[in-house]
């Protein structure tokens, strides 16, 4: 099982240090990928939380988790960014910026979040990793908000967050009832098509030749 969190913990590190904006997409992704596969993954020890897939809650959760969020957003979102490939909002996107000083929060983040985990289940490694990866995705979610003002890249730091916030989800032992799944799904999708038509719009704004047309009407 902890390979799926070592996994996840991966794709934040990519997200983080290795990062263009293509990359972060499809880290994302591949975090909402990792999510959906915890959901599958039956433990025979009942050390976390397993769910019946007769319940049309754990239904549209797997479709959400591997079909919309780990597929269609990454694709949405590479082919948003080839429109966006002649304006500013995707040139030059660093995730944090690159200096050794927000690296160094970023890593102490991280190891603060396992210690954590560590204090909540001090005599269980598993529960522990599992309590620390969450803490860390939904505290580098935060982390990457706070450190961007592209619009680019606070979406991708509420991906991330919200990326985080769903890994809790799953390790939750109490199920939402079917609507209240479908309702998050919804938004989710809702969310997405707000995300694409705000960065075609803020594209345009940022395009030199309409900048210039708005210039000279101006005068």
């Amino acid at each position: 099982m902890n390979y799926l969190f070592m996994s996840f913990l991966l794709a934040l590190v990519m997200l983080l240090f290795f990062c263009s904006a293509r990359t972060a997409i499809w880290a994302i992704g591949a975090q909402f990928l990792i999510a959906g596969l915890l959901v599958l993954r039956l433990d025979e020890r009942s050390d976390i939380h397993t769910q019946s897939f007769e319940s049309w809650a754990t239904r549209i959760q797997l479709l959400d988790l591997l079909f919309v969020r780990s597929l269609l957003l990454p694709l949405l979102f590479v082919r948003l960014l080839k429109k966006l490939k002649n304006g500013g909002s995707s040139r030059g996107l660093s995730t944090i910026p690159a200096n050794f000083v927000v690296w160094l929060c970023a890593v102490v983040l991280i190891i603060a979040s396992y210690w954590f985990g560590q204090r909540i289940f001090p005599e269980d490694f598993q529960s522990s990793f599992q309590i620390g990866t969450t803490v860390a995705g939904v505290l580098i979610g935060f982390f990457i908000l706070s450190a961007q003002s592209a619009p680019l890249g606070q979406i991708i730091g509420l991906l991330t967050l919200e990326a985080g916030i769903v890994l809790a989800e799953v390790l939750g032992r109490h199920e939402m009832p079917w609507f209240l799944q479908l309702g998050a799904s919804v938004v989710f999708v809702w969310s997405l098509s707000l995300f694409a038509t705000f960065l075609s719009r803020f594209s345009e704004l940022e395009d030199p030749r309409l900048a210039s047309a708005l210039e000279k009407e101006v005068l």
